[in-house]
């Protein structure tokens, strides 16, 4: 005898709206080709996915149709309820039989058409919202003829007269579902979302692209003209699969406890400046990227400006526009996704949500010597000043900051006790910076600080520098310094006014840029470094606090302020034309080397 009575549900039509309205829109299209691909796998020959459009009343509709077994009137009708799967497992980590209806209904008031093919007979049923219901629609059954007001209306309608007329085979088992959208004129094909979110043109092949890094070998997907550039019904391939055909370089790096990391170098399209090479003849257009991959879905996705702002943290101070990193976890890593599965929670502990970052250290330490030398990229100019050096070094052990805390020792002692025992399955803690033998190894080991100078603007707006003069990475400990800052510049600006009776336009020119920069440089990392020792000098200050501090809109307003530097500044422009030879010419060396 049972020692529970199971719980029910008071408000039904409340439930079932929240969990509809709750979802993200942007999760229809993976929930309809999953659904899509799971029924065409089971389908003894064609296996086959394809995403197309068709006409509904003139207007065109985004159409998605596969091959596998049919479903009949009676198990399309089971097939709408919530929490209903047919010829599925249902589990946390598998099935939760209300995905694709419950991810298609908030874009689709409308209506989403369901269409299926079974022994012959193709059955069809809408799903809508209607007075604030969702549920199927009512209709008169299409092919009959009734009294005035003798109708009868049904929800699974018998539309196999209707599905030959348009084309539609009957001789195998098929299901197609049509979205309506939320008003008649819609088109679903290029706005799926009725404009909110707004989509661009060929919106699919990308979303399809920033979800399945790959498809089951034996299923075609299959993408028809009209949802991409090319006028030929084209197969969707996978990032997996392009990944040594279409990339310069790959590499998958096994980094252990059921992770590898797959790195891909993606050069600049030669003709199209603002692509990348991949994006030949391919279906969408390409980006570089880094995502979380669990059963050959990506999650986490991130393309274009965010990626690229974040790929210093992943040990790419540059070519963040041309490497892509897939962080990616075996099938049984202990992971549970999220109930619209938008997201990856660890399963233990808190279940903290999955992140990229959480694995950011495991991505640097791994790195192959080809991408490194890529993410590295020699810069112009000349190595670090040794003065400058041991001043950033000096200071850095004034404030203390070449000491562990006792937060950070504590730290360490756990990744030590950690690494002795199994994976956890809670989010990976970071692991300290590893030592490298680039030329700013020194730099980092004196004072915990790296300057990395940007004078490409392009480099400048990767790093949302437009308008702020620097950004400090605390992963790796580097301070990107725009080079071209406004206050800069009016630094340099000032002072040449005050030095241009002192020497000759060049002379003086090169000399204003190398004292500038050296005091430029040294005010940034100086309030970096005053900003970091606040967490081990006063308890008052937090992690909130200091990131504050060391903002780049903080850093930004001390490099404004520039004043009570202008002396000083003309003073070592006097002090270095006095000590050259009187018949010296101009050196090509400047008075301040810095790195570039």
């Amino acid at each position: 005898m049972s020692k529970v009575t199971g719980l029910g549900v008071d408000d039904e039509a409340f439930l079932v709206s929240s969990l509809i309205d709750r979802c993200p829109k942007v999760m229809m299209l993976r929930e309809l080709v999953q659904n899509a691909i799971e029924a065409a796998r089971q389908c003894p020959d064609l296996k086959q996915v394809r995403i197309g459009t068709v006409e509904v009343e003139g207007v065109r509709k985004l159409r998605i149709w596969n091959t596998g077994p049919g479903m009949d009137a009676d198990a399309l009708y089971r097939m709408c309820d919530l929490a209903s799967s047919i010829g599925k497992v249902k589990g946390l980590d598998r099935n939760f039989g209300m995905g694709a209806k419950v991810a298609s209904l908030p874009s689709n008031h409308h209506g989403v058409r369901y269409r299926s093919c079974a022994a012959g007979r193709v059955s069809e049923v809408t799903l809508g919202k209607r007075d604030g219901v969702y549920g199927r629609l009512l209709r008169p059954q299409p092919g009959r003829v009734y009294r005035p007001g003798a109708e009868r209306l049904v929800d699974v309608a018998d539309v196999t007269e209707l599905a030959v007329d348009d084309g539609l085979p009957v001789d195998h088992d098929w299901t197609e579902v049509v979205l309506l959208g939320q008003e008649p004129g819609q088109d679903t094909a290029i706005d799926p979302y009725h404009g909110d979110p707004a989509s661009k043109p060929y919106w699919l092949p990308q979303a399809l692209y920033h979800r399945y890094f790959d498809l089951p070998a034996d299923v075609a997907l299959v993408v028809e003209p009209g949802l991409h550039w090319f006028k030929a019904p084209r197969r969707f391939e996978p990032l997996k699969r392009r990944a040594t055909t279409a990339f310069a370089g790959y590499e998958a790096v096994p980094a252990g406890q059921g992770i590898t990391i797959h790195y891909l170098h993606d050069p600049q399209h030669a003709a199209r400046p603002q692509e990348n090479a991949s994006s030949e003849d391919a279906l969408q257009a390409s980006s570089s990227l880094i995502a979380v991959v669990w059963r050959n879905e990506m999650y986490e996705v991130q393309h274009g400006s965010p990626w690229f702002y974040e790929a210093p943290i992943f040990g790419f101070t540059f070519g963040g526009r041309h490497l892509s990193v897939l962080i990616e976890l075996s099938d049984d890593y202990p992971l549970l996704p999220d109930m619209y599965r938008q997201f990856l929670r660890y399963e233990g502990s808190e279940q903290q949500q999955v992140r990229t970052k959480d694995f950011a250290a495991l991505v640097r330490e791994k790195q192959p010597g080809w991408v490194r030398s890529i993410a590295r990229r020699t810069t112009e100019g000349r190595a670090v000043n040794a003065a400058i050096v041991n001043e950033f070094g000096s200071l850095a052990g004034r404030l203390g900051l070449d000491q562990l805390s006792e937060g950070d020792k504590a730290a360490e002692g756990e990744k030590a006790e950690g690494s002795k025992g199994k994976a956890s399955v809670t989010a990976p803690k970071e692991k300290d910076v590893s030592a490298t033998s680039d030329a700013f190894a020194g730099v980092r080991k004196a004072c915990g600080v790296e300057p990395v100078l940007l004078r490409n603007p392009v480099d400048v707006r990767d790093r949302w520098l437009e308008g702020r003069a620097a950004c400090f990475y605390p992963e790796t400990q580097q301070l990107f310094i725009n080079m071209g800052y406004d206050g800069l510049l009016r630094f340099q600006g000032q002072l040449h006014d005050a030095a241009a009776p002192l020497a000759d336009k060049e002379t003086l020119r090169q000399l204003v840029e190398d004292v500038t920069e050296g005091h430029f440089v040294r005010r940034l990392v100086r309030a970096v470094l005053f900003g970091l020792a606040k967490h081990l000098n006063s308890k008052n200050w937090q992690k909130g606090h200091i990131e504050k501090a060391i903002s780049p809109e903080a850093l930004s307003t001390a490099a404004d302020d520039f004043d009570d530097l202008l002396p000083g500044a003309l003073a070592a422009i006097r002090d270095h034309l006095a000590s050259r030879p009187l018949d010296a010419s101009p050196s090509p060396e400047p008075a301040l080397p810095l790195p570039v």
